[in-house]
């Protein structure tokens, strides 16, 4: 794992070893699939969206697996829970002026003709990118 991937984890498993202080768990053979189902729902009132529960719950699941390697546990008991649903966003749709920039390069390359066709052919058809990608010239019908 990439060190910066070593420093979240580690700072989300010292916040679940905080929230269960608070419920006098002291050793991780008392951990449950309901107390790892209690840390998450505590993690949501204490405001992580979430991607961040998504991210505790890896840090957890991975953590508990190792103790599993290691003889400590059994059964791990974050596995059969699965992190919330986040949210999907739609991508932003390319404004008309910015289209016009695209296709306001005058130059003759035969690249950035190539280019300036693909873009116009694109915005104008609703082609997917695949299909953009896809095309030959041969699939032309003149």
């Amino acid at each position: 794992m990439s060190p910066h991937t070593l420093t979240n984890y580690q700072h989300q498993l010292d916040s679940i070893i905080k929230i269960l202080a608070q419920q006098d768990i002291h050793a991780w053979t008392q951990v449950t699939p309901s107390v790892v189902r209690f840390i998450l729902a505590e993690s949501k009132k204490q405001g992580l969206k979430e991607k961040s529960l998504a991210l505790r719950l890896s840090a957890l699941r991975r953590f508990l697996s190792y103790l599993v390697y290691q003889g400590q546990l059994k059964v791990n008991p974050a596995v059969g829970i699965s992190a919330p649903k986040q949210a999907k966003h739609l991508p932003k749709n390319i404004d008309t002026d910015q289209v016009q920039q695209l296709l306001a390069n005058d130059s003759k390359e035969p690249i950035d003709i190539r280019d300036r066709a693909m873009t116009e052919l694109f915005y104008s058809s609703g082609l997917r990118l695949s299909e953009l990608q896809g095309l030959n010239l041969n699939s032309i019908n003149i």
